[in-house]
Parts: C-alpha cells; sequence; structure tokens
C-alpha cells in the first residue's frame, strides 16, 4: 500500500468517525465530572435555543440537497454521482445528520417534558437508580455535539464539492497575501 493511499484511508477513517468519537469523549467527561460539577443556569433557555438551531439546521440541510443537484453541471459533482461509493458516502453523512438531529429533537422534547416523566420511567444501571431526567440530560449533551460535528462535516464536504474548480488547485501556502495593492486601488 502506497503512503498517499494510506494518508488517504486514514483522513477517510477520521472524516467518517470523529463526530462519534468527540461527543463521545465529550459526554464521559461530562458524566465523570457531573459528581463535583452542578449546572446553576437555567438549562431550559439553552435546550429551547438548541431546538429552534436544530430545527433551523435540519431545514438548511434540506436546502443544500436541492442545491446540489441544480449543481449538477459542475464536473465534481458530476464524478460523485457517478461513484456510488462517493455517492453512497454523502448520503451517509446527509443522513446522519438527518438522524442526529430528529433525536435532538426528541431530546429537547424530552427535557421539556421531564418533570411529567421524571416519578414515571426509572432506570437501574449498576446497583445505582437513574431517573430518566439524567438519562436524558446525559444523551442530549451526546447528540448535540454529534449533531454539531456531523452539520460542520457535511456542510464543509458540500461547500468543497460546489466551489471546486477543476484545474485550479488550492495554493496552501499564499494564504496571507498581501493585499494593499488591491486596497489602494478601491480605496480611492
Amino acid at each position: 500500500m502506497k503512503k498517499e493511499d494510506r494518508n488517504n484511508r486514514i483522513k477517510l477513517i477520521m472524516e467518517k468517525n470523529y463526530p462519534l468519537f468527540f461527543s463521545s469523549i465529550f459526554t464521559v467527561f461530562c458524566i465523570i465530572q457531573s459528581s463535583t460539577f452542578t449546572l446553576r443556569d437555567d438549562i431550559m433557555a439553552a435546550v429551547n435555543a438548541v431546538l429552534v438551531a436544530a430545527s433551523i439546521l435540519i431545514g438548511f440541510v434540506g436546502v443544500l440537497v436541492g442545491l446540489i443537484f441544480t449543481q449538477s453541471e459542475n464536473e465534481i459533482l458530476r464524478e460523485v454521482f457517478g461513484d456510488k461509493n462517493l455517492l453512497n458516502l454523502l448520503k451517509k453523512y446527509f443522513m446522519s445528520v438527518y438522524k442526529s438531529g430528529f433525536l435532538l429533537l426528541i431530546a429537547c422534547i424530552g427535557i421539556f417534558l421531564q418533570k411529567s416523566l421524571y416519578e414515571i420511567i426509572s432506570i437501574k444501571i449498576l446497583g445505582e437508580n437513574l431517573t430518566i431526567d439524567v438519562v436524558v440530560k446525559y444523551f442530549w449533551i451526546f447528540i448535540l455535539l454529534y449533531f454539531a460535528l456531523s452539520t460542520y462535516r457535511l456542510i464543509k464536504i458540500v461547500v468543497e464539492l460546489i466551489f471546486h474548480q477543476p484545474g485550479i488547485k488550492e495554493d496552501k501556502e499564499d494564504k496571507n497575501e498581501d493585499y494593499s495593492e488591491l486596497e489602494d486601488r478601491h480605496s480611492k
């Protein structure tokens, strides 16, 4: 296996799994820190904000699907649509955002209804009684971060696909160009 193929494979594995990895690590960290840290802020305001933002992002991702199909003359998109593996990967990323987004919405609604569900449902894990509100809050933390990272990944990939121009390579070293000449021309 060539070194370039190996690096591409590692990048693909990282790209596929980083939302799950980082959201899991952060949730475990929150669970460990829960005994020493208590949330004093109004979580309902945060849940409400997340509910609105997640709804907007789900709608935005829906618009991205339409945008991709309108850009079908783009050479890169034709290549993606022609390759079953790339198309399945893109579909998986879209579905990941939709599934996690709707799970996040359900978790937000669960937090809103936690007082009603508090005494009804109790879960016993490792000899400890966990009420549903504790489980839902940690699930909410996990799915919130997973949704955010999945959405970021998808939007980044779609933007790269749509705005990619064949034959033009990005020069990573020329990021700090001197724009003073351009400023001088347009500041007059």
